[in-house]
């Protein structure tokens, strides 16, 4: 694995940490965030700067970056702010499968979309009965005629309430069990018989996780993705490279939260002498540094491999448990640094111990993650 970035890769950091200070400051994010609002003028401007289309062909509007452009793209979003680096994730992740799975008609229909960022799409997948156990799931798609019809509810689908389309899991074979006969459709969220509904949240603030009711929506059969009673493949494939796009995003927090601590401990003057120069402040951000070099590693890898065409279910499941736990970490000892400081709303870490806590439970818990990789490794 060579670990030296290209000048391109390069640019492309330089460009979106020029963006993200231009754009996004710590007073604009802080008032998002505490309007819990879609911050959706940024994300016409990421639309406008081409971001939606980097892992996009030519030929439908992107520029065909790689695993390791999307890793580079998604920690410098998160460095500045979390939530908007969630938020390009609901753009640039979860409509890849459409590219993956689509027909050439579907291709058409929405990629250009998408690079152009005039489509917003959610992912649904968990169920009230079905979060940890994906094969669970019991919103139903039956076929009459050219249309499927669907009944069920979703929970955790973020950017519902924002999405033009909802890539939806749903039990298309009432006869099958497990992740077999599931299917996944392309659902028009403004759809007749469709209901959405945000749940507040402690963290990510601005980007809605929301419940979605479905009662008789009739979707057209061509919406179908990837084949009949094929979705886990689809689902297995979206849930890679969130994992990816998930390690990169804590790496990104981590950085953040160590950039602050240093410069809050060089700034923060007690018993005459900045604090960082005790000798216990140094060894919690010397294991801040810690985290943030192994968290870089493994998703470098991980994004490497995806490169490479190899294997990597394992590689995921192990980059995305330790960079999860990683962030937890990092953030608290960063609330720990800034002392009382820490613990109020005017400093920017109460925000990273807060967007902390989703990454060790959404796209596949911790405890999941370690069933996974104990398989994998022979257990």
């Amino acid at each position: 694995m060579d670990f030296d970035l290209t000048d391109i890769q390069r640019q492309l950091q330089s460009m979106v940490t020029a963006f993200m200070e231009k754009e996004c400051p710590p007073a604009v994010i802080r008032s998002y965030d505490e309007a819990d609002r879609y911050p959706t003028e940024i994300y016409e401007k990421m639309a406008a700067a081409g971001w939606f289309g980097l892992p996009l062909p030519v030929a439908w509007g992107g520029t065909e970056g790689t695993a390791m452009d999307l890793a580079l793209m998604f920690e410098t979003i998160a460095k500045h702010w979390m939530a908007l680096a969630a938020i390009y994730h609901t753009a640039a992740v979860f409509p890849l499968s459409i590219l993956h799975f689509g027909t050439a008609e579907q291709h058409e229909r929405y990629l250009r979309d998408m690079a152009e960022g005039k489509a917003r799409f959610a992912f649904g997948l968990t169920e009230p009965g079905a979060g940890s156990d994906a094969g669970a799931v019991k919103t139903t798609a039956v076929q009459h005629g050219d249309e499927f019809v669907l009944n069920g509810a979703k929970v955790f689908t973020s950017g519902a309430d924002v999405a033009d389309w909802i890539i939806l899991v749903v039990r298309t074979n009432l006869a099958m069990r497990g992740s077999s006969g599931l299917s996944v459709v392309l659902v028009d969220a403004r759809a007749p018989g469709i209901q959405i509904r945000a749940i507040p949240k402690l963290g990510i603030k601005g980007l809605s996780t929301c419940e979605v009711f479905l009662d008789d929506v009739r979707v057209p059969v061509e919406n179908l993705l990837g084949g009949a009673d094929q979705g886990w493949k689809v689902v297995m494939q979206t849930l890679e490279l969130e994992r990816l796009s998930v390690a990169a995003r804590c790496t990104g927090g981590c950085q953040a939260v160590l950039e602050d601590a240093v410069r809050y401990a060089n700034e923060r003057k007690q018993f005459g002498q900045h604090i960082g120069k005790f000798r216990a402040i140094q060894h919690i951000i010397a294991d801040m540094e810690i985290a943030v070099q192994a968290s870089r590693l493994l998703t470098y890898r991980l994004a490497w491999m995806i490169d490479k065409g190899l294997p990597c279910a394992l590689e995921a499941s192990v980059a995305k448990v330790y960079t999860a736990e990683a962030y937890n970490r990092v953030a608290t000892m960063g609330v720990q640094v800034l002392g009382g400081y820490g613990y109020t709303m005017e400093y920017a870490m109460q925000r990273h111990f807060r967007d902390a806590k989703l990454y060790e439970i959404g796209g596949g818990t911790s405890q999941i993650q370690r069933g996974l990789i104990a398989k994998a490794i022979g257990l």
